[in-house]
């Protein structure tokens, strides 16, 4: 990429190789947390139960996920 291309990616993201960690580690957060939430829904429906919703809150970010 060019001088004049690459300049307004390095001004937007300051330190691009913390962005990409940070991006991949949400993404494996938010990958382990829908794993997690078939989990639930799994082993309520073992149970007998029919789970209609769900509300989990992460308490490092604040992101709330809603199922059902």
């Amino acid at each position: 990429m060019g001088k004049a291309g690459m300049s307004k990616y390095v001004k937007d993201h300051q330190d691009p190789t913390y962005d990409q960690a940070l991006g991949n580690i949400r993404k494996e957060s938010r990958q382990r947390l829908a794993w997690l939430e078939k989990q639930v829904q799994q082993k309520a429906k073992e149970a007998g139960y029919n789970l209609e919703a769900l509300i989990v809150k992460d308490n490092k970010t604040g992101a709330i996920s809603k199922i059902g």
